[in-house]
């Protein structure tokens, strides 16, 4: 039990450092993404290249690829959140389905990547190598991402 105890510990401080480091660091990604151009050009290349049907399982589908490799949710909702936010205003996508995906898709690699908090810390408690258990978890995942994905396009076609 005292194991488990630490485990909690340990990962409450690095879940605490790497939320304030997110905090110093948002503002001034997102200030040097503005200086550069970089939502504008995202916001009238996939605007035009990707039809409004599509947008939000599109933003779905890049923050779950992105949290996946990242690991973390966190990181995934700052980087893909002031990317989607102008592009769903931009394109007159439905602004709290887009928050949805963003969210939604920046959850997944913190529950499914071998990288994640979540399953580093059910494979320490249970004993089962990482890999193992992110190859039992991986395939209802994609079920429920193929699902999710196309949901968001039928819930984007009736709104």
């Amino acid at each position: 039990m005292d194991k488990v105890k630490g485990s909690k510990e340990k990962l409450a401080m690095v879940v605490n450092v790497t939320s304030s480091q997110l905090i110093v660091l948002v503002p001034i990604l997102s200030s040097v993404t503005q200086d550069l151009g970089f939502i504008e050009f995202v916001t009238t290349t996939v605007g035009a290249a990707v039809p409004k049907l599509f947008i939000p399982a599109v933003i779905f589908l890049i923050g779950a690829f992105t949290s996946y490799f990242i690991g973390s949710s966190w990181a995934t909702w700052a980087l893909v959140m002031p990317l989607a936010l102008p592009l769903a205003v931009t394109t007159g996508v439905s602004l709290p389905l887009t928050v949805g995906a963003v969210l939604a898709g920046g959850s997944i690699g913190d529950n499914v990547s071998p990288l994640g908090e979540t399953p580093v810390l059910t494979s320490a408690i249970t004993n089962v190598p990482i890999l193992e258990h992110v190859q039992t978890t991986l395939p209802y995942a994609v079920v429920v991402i193929s699902i999710s994905t196309f949901l968001y396009v039928l819930v984007q076609l009736l709104v």
